[in-house]
């Protein structure tokens, strides 16, 4: 060898990484031959120095290595072979140094640290793997943080370089060769077989898996190790033909494809994979006609979800009464592997079987025969149902490959809410209104005393006050939205009910939030608040502006906030107003035409989010800290074409204003039994009457668009929410709820064991749900059991709902009673260890790894 070469492999030696306790590299080199003396005193090498040792310079040198220059990478030249242990004066200082030595497999052993016996035979044998020295840099990184090398740990980074593992595990070899497997593709065992030994790699499988064949493969390992999962997970009850080739390292098995599948970068090779040993283990034929509490034990193809979320469908769709059960299941598959592929499958079915459980409640309990209970009841329970029907057309609308079953499941949830909710509370709450003259409940606030009984004290303020009025915002959406704001950093919400205008229009409404005397109808018909138009936001400026002052009222956009940078909206509420009345109109805007009504629940969760950004931009822009959010009314929708029963024909004559829910003229009388006729009592005028369909019926009228409607007296209609939000901008944020490990043991005695969890406090406002990940470690921190995903979220007030069981599997290795194990709880939010708590693991029998 020449001195190109030695020098090149010097270069590469002082280029190596560091370990943690090293600050600089030391290297000796020993050349009995002097093969090099009289290059190496041309040498240079950049930051490093070189010193030439004999005999006579034993302490120079190191007091120039120690003292002199003690933090520079050092190269020391003698021309001697190294000295026997006890004659060695730089004994001490070569300990914690690295020999450099011509030989390349010598130097790798020596960096590495290795000192066992049978190295020599190791590294000959894989002659062919050494001689490529990427392979050889590949190898010592892959050894790096390994203190004490074993052979096992040789033939294991011989395994991973070869497999392009980074880990020094064989989970990582196994998880390479199979990805290349569920692609198709052998290339990386091709490596194997051309630089490693086979062999080696099989006595992995009988130590990890337990797998032993006379022809051993990649695709029966990977099969195996898949048919012995589902043989844990369904707790034995698998195909017959299946039993040969379950393997004795059960527990492996299920650590093994648990860990692959909480490792998000390695997601898209474990599906894919997964898929292709479903087809080939022909599962679909095993899994038919299973039931869904039954496949709701594994997450292990994706095939069950997709199974489960259709039998429920179907089970729904045709009658089924389990709910307390749909709903266990599809709250705990939140935290299972395949949600987020189902995610709207399960949320439709949630909302389906909520809307469908409350509606059979209502069947045996019946409607409140007192109008003020009823109202109650509205504001505090019915209103849900208009929730879970919306959240299920959400969901369903985004599905995006949905079966015949959820079609099935559509009609089901459309059918039961028409007729066995809608229908049935409008049929209810008409018959206290069948003998009035004119629309009221009793002890309640109402609409057209908004300002007086909620804006008027800021009129006289130094503080500021921003009402938002958003067009068609139904109570049960403004609910939904006040629980999204509490949920923030910022703000604290109390959610109020008014009684609504009749008719419940926007030009009525809006103008009974204005601040006035009295409302009225112009010559032309328009609605006036002390004979001032209230149509458009220049009118409604108009007004607040006669009735408080230029400088002290004014009515905004909301668009224009929305689009609006931060130097234009400091701009737009400089001076000394103190009242803000700030228009948004989105699901009135889609829903009220015939073309775009489908969408009005898109609308809805377009409009919260809209709603959330412009408080949330007022507040952090221009420091307010009031707001209240209310509606000029609501609204009635269902999906399918209402049937021509549903409909009211009426003569219509002399009408004032009118829509597909109403219409008023100055006639006191329909002389129509389709038709509520009430005085328009919120009028200063004595003559104006409003004629409303009863129950949910519109009126026959030309022309599409009568799916979207309001107008008239029903809840959904009238029910106007306010919603008083305070803001705090030092508020602490909401806490999560705890989650303890409540088991009383500290000891685990089987390979698969459960623990009982109790999250602590029920959500609420004041507490936020909470994710957390559960699993054991060893003393070094390495993972030894699956990985669970606890999602805490419960709003059940009784603990014992709040408690749950997950079960851990332990991989089958040995265990030392005097080591340390933990089992550990992390928030996967904020990656916060919450509990670490010691264990001792004592099963003398749970195999060797």
């Amino acid at each position: 060898m020449n001195m190109y070469e030695a020098e090149k492999r010097l270069w590469d030696v002082f280029q190596q990484p560091l370990k943690d306790y090293q600050k600089r590299r030391i290297v000796f080199w020993y050349d009995k031959s002097q093969s090099f003396s009289d290059e190496l005193k041309e040498y240079q090498i950049e930051d490093v120095l070189v010193l030439r040792c004999d005999d006579q310079h034993y302490f120079e040198t190191k007091y120039l290595v120690e003292h002199v220059h003690p933090e520079q990478n050092v190269l020391i030249y003698f021309e001697h072979e190294r000295p026997e242990n006890e004659k060695n004066p730089l004994l001490d200082m070569y300990f914690y140094s690295q020999e450099f030595k011509m030989d390349p497999m010598e130097n790798l052993k020596d960096e590495l640290g290795i000192k066992i016996e049978t190295s020599d035979v190791f590294f000959k044998s894989y002659q062919l793997f050494f001689n490529n020295k990427q392979r050889r840099k590949q190898f010592a990184n892959v050894l790096a943080d390994k203190h004490e090398i074993t052979e096992m740990d040789l033939e294991l980074a011989i395994l991973c370089v070869l497999t392009k593992t980074k880990e020094l595990h064989p989970f990582g070899v196994f998880r390479s060769l199979f990805t290349e497997y569920g692609s198709g593709q052998d290339s990386l065992w091709q490596q194997v077989v051309k630089f490693g030994r086979p062999a080696a790699f099989w006595q992995l499988a009988k130590l990890s898996f337990g797998y032993v064949q006379e022809t051993p493969s990649i695709a029966t390992l990977c099969q195996a190790v898949f048919q012995t999962k589902l043989h844990a997970e369904f707790e034995g009850k698998i195909p017959a033909n299946w039993e040969k080739q379950l393997l004795r390292q059960a527990n492996n098995c299920v650590v093994f494809l648990n860990r692959w599948m909480n490792l998000r970068d390695e997601q898209d090779s474990y599906n894919r994979l997964s898929d292709n040993v479903f087809e080939e283990l022909q599962i679909v034929k095993w899994m038919k006609n299973k039931p869904a509490k039954w496949l709701a034990q594994s997450d292990t193809f994706q095939a069950f979800d997709k199974q489960l979320v259709e039998g429920i469908a179907v089970q729904l769709a045709e009658g089924a009464i389990l709910f307390d059960e749909f709903e266990n299941i599809i709250l705990n598959r939140r935290a299972s592997y395949w949600f987020d592929s189902f995610g709207n499958e399960f949320e439709a079915l949630l909302a389906a079987s909520r809307l469908l459980k409350q509606i059979h409640l209502n069947e045996k309990e019946g409607f409140p025969y007192q109008k003020e209970a009823f109202w109650k009841s509205y504001q505090e329970r019915y209103y849900q149902l208009d929730s879970y029907y919306r959240q299920f057309y959400v969901a369903f609308d985004k599905g995006s490959a949905l079966s015949d079953a959820f079609a099935d499941l559509r009609m089901t949830v459309e059918n039961y809410y028409k007729n066995g909710f809608l229908a049935k509370l409008a049929e209810t709450w008409m018959t206290f209104f069948k003998d009035a003259t004119a629309f009221s409940v009793e002890n309640t606030l109402k609409q057209e005393s908004f300002y007086k009984d909620w804006v008027s004290t800021y009129a006289v303020k130094e503080n500021r006050i921003f009402v938002i009025i958003s067009d068609a915002l139904r109570y049960e959406v403004a609910v939904e939205l006040g629980q999204q704001l509490e949920a923030s950093t910022h703000y604290n919400v109390a959610t109020h009910a008014l009684q609504g205008v009749v008719p419940s229009y926007t030009e009525l409404g809006m103008a009974s939030l204005l601040p006035h005397h009295q409302l009225s109808l112009s010559a032309s018909g328009e609605v006036v608040a002390d004979e001032m138009g209230t149509k458009g936001l220049h009118q409604r400026n108009a007004v607040l502006e006669a009735k408080l002052g230029v400088d002290r009222a004014k009515a905004v956009d909301a668009k224009a906030i929305l689009n609006s940078s931060r130097s234009e909206l400091r701009e737009m509420f400089k001076g000394s107003n103190s009242i803000y009345y700030i228009y948004h109109n989105t699901i009135d805007a889609i829903g009220d035409h015939a073309a775009s009504e489908s969408h009005v629940f898109e609308a809805v969760e377009l409009a919260q989010q809209e709603l959330i950004r412009l408080i949330d931009k007022l507040f952090n822009g221009v420091s307010a800290v009031r707001f209240l959010v209310t509606a000029d009314h609501g609204f009635l929708y269902t999906r399918d074409a209402l049937r021509t029963l549903d409909k009211v024909n009426a003569d219509r004559t002399d009408v004032i204003a009118s829509n597909r829910r109403f219409f008023t003229n100055r006639e006191a009388d329909s002389q129509n039994p389709g038709l509520l006729d009430f005085k328009v009592d919120v009028l200063a005028d004595e003559d104006v009457y409003v004629h409303i369909p009863r129950g949910a019926a519109r009126l026959a009228i030309q022309g599409g668009g009568s799916n979207f409607v309001h107008g008239g007296i029903l809840p959904q209609e009238v029910m106007i929410p306010v919603l008083d939000i305070t803001t705090e901008r030092g508020k602490e944020m909401h806490k999560s709820v705890d989650v303890q490990l409540i088991s009383n043991t500290d000891r685990i005695t089987n390979i698969v064991t459960y623990l009982d969890f109790l999250q602590v406090q029920a959500v609420s406002a004041e507490r936020r749900a909470r994710k957390v990940k559960l699993y054991f470690s060893d003393g070094m921190d390495n993972l030894i059991s699956n990985e669970v995903t606890l999602l805490a979220d419960s709003p059940n007030e009784q603990a014992s709902d709040r408690m749950v069981r997950e079960k851990f599997v332990l991989m089958s290795q040995s265990y030392n009673l005097l080591s340390e194990y933990h089992f550990i709880m992390l928030d996967l939010e904020t990656d916060e260890e919450i509990t670490r708590k010691k264990f001792v693991i004592d099963l003398p029998d749970a195999g060797l790894f």
